[in-house]
């Protein structure tokens, strides 16, 4: 696939875009824009490309112009040549970079999975940085990351405890995605390819250190909030029914030891505890919030309740009068 010379502002295209030495795959779906109107950007989680996200994709579709792209060696973007460490930092510097060439405008709305909300947080600094802060007018945060949730994850216990397990059935996953049989399929086959999991193991190898990187910024302490009254939201699921299910799954099959038991169960009740209260503190980020919940989703709500998702990028677009 070559770049493009795409009007990315007016139809629906999907393509290369070249960054520097290398390109980026780009796709926009919707109505076209008004003038001053947002558009939607979708940052999923680390090591996940947009192939996750179609059925959201779908549902925003018919109303809400949306921006989805897959970072450099995720999807069908291609790999750096000569990769810098993929920090939340420098994936949000990437982003900037490809909306510039693409000559895609401002305003911007950021809808960010997990850790996607360190990537759009550092994303929202360099708007700063830049002096473009008001270039991002909202934000939701779909089980949105920040800087403390390193008190939380990564957790060795847990990961000992999934291991060797069938992660999509044990949590319900499997059956309760809403993707077509085809979209399933062609996430499986990219989660084999050589490229995917170098990918996805450089990303993964810079989450804590972007945790760390993004607090101290101390963008959440702000006051007046950085974001002013623009709307941000968080939408929550229930990542300790997912965890419970895994724990389960993993004393049915006779996995693990009686210290890692015990301490993804000590794990568990901390999740129960503080899950929520961190995922709110993102609402600091502006003086108009929203939290809700999405009551039949796990951790991966984009997968299950595509729904959801259109009501607070609804709400969120509604009340952006009041930035």
């Amino acid at each position: 696939m070559e770049p493009t010379n795409t009007d990315w502002e007016h139809g629906e295209h999907e393509g290369l875009v070249k960054i520097a030495n290398h390109c980026l795959f780009l796709s926009v779906y919707g109505p076209d824009r008004l003038p001053g109107e947002p558009i939607v950007i979708i940052i999923p989680n680390v090591a996940t490309s947009i192939k996750q996200w179609s059925a959201v994709r779908k549902v925003l579709q018919p109303t809400i112009r949306t921006l989805l792209y897959d970072r450099s060696g995720l999807g069908d973007s291609e790999e750096m040549p000569n990769p810098t460490a993929p920090t939340a930092e420098n994936l949000a510097l990437e982003l900037d970079v490809l909306l510039a060439e693409a000559k895609i405008k401002p305003p911007f709305v950021i809808v960010c999975h997990s850790y996607g909300g360190i990537i759009a947080r550092e994303f929202l600094a360099i708007k700063r940085f830049k002096g473009e802060t008001r270039h991002i007018v909202g934000m939701v945060f779909v089980e949105g990351d920040q800087e403390k949730t390193t008190e939380l994850r990564p957790d060795d216990n847990l990961r000992a405890l999934s291991e060797g397990q069938d992660l999509l059935e044990v949590t319900g996953l499997r059956n309760d995605m809403v993707l077509s049989e085809e979209e399933r399929q062609s996430i499986s086959k990219e989660a084999e390819t050589e490229k995917y999991q170098e990918t996805a193991e450089a990303e993964a190898s810079q989450v804590i250190d972007s945790y760390r990187e993004l607090g101290e910024k101390k963008q959440l302490d702000e006051e007046p909030p950085i974001l002013e009254s623009f709307p941000v939201s968080v939408l929550k699921g229930n990542i300790v029914r997912d965890h419970e299910r895994i724990h389960a799954g993993a004393v049915r099959e006779g996995k693990g030891t009686f210290e890692q038991h015990l301490g993804g169960l000590r794990k568990i009740a901390l999740y129960r505890e503080i899950d929520e209260i961190l995922q709110k503190e993102n609402l600091n980020l502006s003086t108009t919030s929203s939290f809700s919940v999405a009551e039949r989703s796990g951790h991966n709500i984009h997968l299950t309740e595509p729904e959801a998702i259109l009501k607070e990028a609804q709400w969120v677009l509604k009340n952006i009068r009041g930035g």
